[in-house]
């Protein structure tokens, strides 16, 4: 058992995000996974002390104990070999981890965490970014790739795959969880967290619509051009 000890820094776990996969049949246990893995992933700035103590620490660190701190440090550590150095990450702040691993929590609030999750994984550490409903879905999943994703989809993922529910989690994410977003004209959407404003976001969004379309007209009358002088070589 993991129990939350108070601090005053608000402090964060960051993970693989392929360590969502099964999220929606067990919340608790992926959220207690989330914290074996950033334990153990503390414990490797530390030189000194057995495996134990090294967890025990990352536990103070983090202002959490491990009720097992051995079987928590082997779990962080099976994960961290599991997935690679170049698995991308997410983060999800203390209090919501603890929220999620110790209160039961519907279908949809588990959808909600999973998007922001999933969106905070594919923005990384740029201000924004253009994604696809079908990428949300897939990082949803704790998968890399749309590649990865299972054909069929599996449930209850498949239950969040429509516009209209994926719409729901945008609204969702826009009014509680300070994200923004903005579709209009464009294929996908664009996508930014509380760093970035939504007139921002939408500033950057038309911008590379207006450097689209003159690339894209000055294409069409490089090509109309060409074709014109074609025409003339045969005079």
């Amino acid at each position: 058992m993991k129990n939350l000890l108070r601090m005053e820094k608000t402090q964060y776990f960051n993970f693989p995000i392929q360590l969502l996969q099964g999220a929606f049949s067990d919340i608790s246990k992926t959220m207690s996974d989330v914290m074996d893995y950033a334990g153990y992933a503390h414990t490797l700035k530390l030189e000194h002390g057995t495996d134990e103590k090294k967890m025990d620490a990352a536990g103070k660190h983090f202002g959490i104990t491990f009720g097992d701190s051995r079987n928590g440090f082997r779990s962080g550590e099976r994960f961290y070999k599991s997935f690679g150095a170049n698995s991308p990450m997410t983060g999800i702040n203390k209090d919501t981890c603890f929220d999620f691993y110790k209160n039961y929590k519907t279908q949809n609030e588990i959808a909600v965490l999973l998007s922001f999750l999933a969106l905070k994984s594919i923005i990384g550490n740029k201000a924004y970014i253009k994604t696809s409903n079908e990428y949300l879905i897939t990082r949803m999943g704790g998968y890399v790739s749309k590649s990865d994703l299972p054909n069929p989809i599996p449930e209850p993922l498949r239950k969040f795959n429509t516009r209209r529910k994926i719409e729901r989690l945008k609204f969702e994410l826009e009014t509680n969880w300070e994200m923004n977003f903005y579709a209009r004209n464009v294929r996908g959407f664009y996508v930014s967290n509380g760093n970035t404003s939504l007139d921002k976001l939408i500033l950057e969004a038309e911008r590379n619509r207006k450097k689209y379309l003159n690339n894209k007209l000055k294409t069409k009358k490089e090509e109309a051009l060409a074709k014109a002088y074609k025409q003339l070589e045969l005079f």
